[in-house]
């Protein structure tokens, strides 16, 4: 059976440039079809349809003549050298001979997943800094990760930009949230695999801007966010676990108090580990304030100090990592914390998965809003650029609800 081979010009519109429409390549052959671009441009309404040649610009035309007897090239090459062909595989000879790779060359790094994604965070972290925080760059890197392990786990090697289609997108969703962690030792739940899938999304975005793919193929592939239940500790579940002396262990004392700190000021795990004395500021009526810079959003944080936050942080004056660093509390990791803390709530019979995010929703809800305080200030003390991230953490508790309906009814 003869196989079917044809190629075809178009232009696409683009909403960056009005004056040009950038020149594409339909590759099909038999059943399948690929598109590429040309980095060829013509001016708006310099197309002909019918003859798929510009109506003036007789440079362009040879070019695209010249591409037409390039592709014939490639396929007597193939052929002759028995590899095998398609209209992805014709694609990927087109954008290598574009990029000065001849068949059977090392691929164009720039066209490979990997290697487009590094140069997009180097690109993020050392161009465009005022756009991406530290935090969400370090975000990046892991999502970056993520990708590798995934293509060696399933042998796929050179991974080129246009290879990335909805069957790749759903192989690499079945594998987040399937694949243990070497971390955790648990696969990914299903909205921390989508906020991968959301960065992996921003990238191949960029090489749609790049005239790298025509399409995002994403826009095939759609996520859905699993509504997830968040704990926060009680008002009586809260003065439990501060009262307790969690058998004189000194460890678990200190991690509780690490919890504490974040209940009483809102501040996340990496900001109150890094937070020194000297982010301790006093104001001119003798009130104490905190004022940090935000690792994960990369902006600054003042807030009042609660006087429950500046007890703990007496606590630890004669402490070594105050004399020689200045740092606030005692430093330990994450990981550590959040193993403590389950411990900590067995002990105390709190039936809640106790983990030190926890904290941040418990200050959003049983100290600022069932305290009378507004979603305003959840906002401003979690340091949450956008309101609907903050009623995320503040829950309109029966105490609340009740307090609010007896201030009601004596306005009535």
């Amino acid at each position: 059976m003869k196989k079917q081979f044809s190629i075809n010009f178009f232009i696409t519109s683009s909403k960056s440039d009005t004056k040009s429409n950038t020149i594409f390549l339909r590759i099909r052959f038999n059943n399948e079809k690929a598109e590429v671009s040309t980095k060829l441009n013509v001016a708006v309404g310099g197309w002909d349809i019918e003859s798929q040649r510009t109506l003036k610009d007789k440079h362009t035309n040879n070019k695209l003549s010249s591409i037409e007897v390039k592709f014939q090239e490639f396929l007597d090459e193939l052929k002759y050298t028995k590899q095998p062909i398609s209209a992805k595989i014709l694609k990927e000879v087109f954008i290598d001979f574009q990029n000065g790779i001849n068949i059977g060359e090392k691929k164009s790094v720039k066209n490979q997943l990997i290697g487009y994604f590094k140069k997009q965070i180097f690109e993020r972290e050392n161009f465009k800094k005022d756009e991406y925080s530290t935090g969400t760059i370090k975000h990046y890197k892991v999502t970056y990760s993520h990708i590798e392990k995934f293509l060696i786990v399933n042998k796929i090697e050179n991974a080129a930009l246009q290879d990335i289609d909805y069957n790749f997108l759903n192989s690499w969703d079945k594998y987040l949230i399937s694949t243990p962690s070497e971390q955790y030792g648990r696969p990914m739940v299903r909205n921390t695999a989508n906020k991968n899938h959301h960065r992996l999304k921003a990238i191949l975005h960029d090489a749609v801007k790049e005239g790298l793919i025509i399409r995002n193929p994403y826009e095939n592939f759609k996520l859905n966010f699993t509504q997830t239940h968040r704990d926060f500790l009680s008002p009586d579940e809260l003065e439990l676990l501060k009262n307790s002396d969690l058998g004189n262990n000194y460890s678990l004392q200190k991690v509780r108090d690490i919890y504490l700190f974040t209940v009483y000021t809102g501040l996340r795990f990496t900001d109150a580990q890094n937070l020194k004395m000297k982010n301790i500021v006093k104001d001119s009526a003798g009130s104490f304030w905190i004022y940090c810079k935000q690792e994960k959003v990369d902006e600054i944080l003042n807030i009042p100090l609660l006087p429950q936050a500046q007890e703990l942080i007496s606590k630890y004056d004669n402490m070594a990592e105050r004399r020689i660093s200045q740092n606030i509390l005692p430093i330990i990791s994450n990981q550590k914390v959040n193993a403590y803390l389950d411990i900590i709530a067995k002990m105390l019979g709190i039936e809640k998965k106790l983990t030190h995010h926890t904290a941040r929703h418990t200050c959003a809800t049983t100290v600022i809003l069932d305290n009378g305080g507004t979603i305003d200030t959840v906002q401003a003390f979690l340091g949450q650029k956008d309101p609907r991230s903050a009623r995320i953490y503040g829950k309109i508790t029966s105490q609340r609800l009740l307090n609010d309906m007896n201030a009601i009814k004596n306005k009535l």
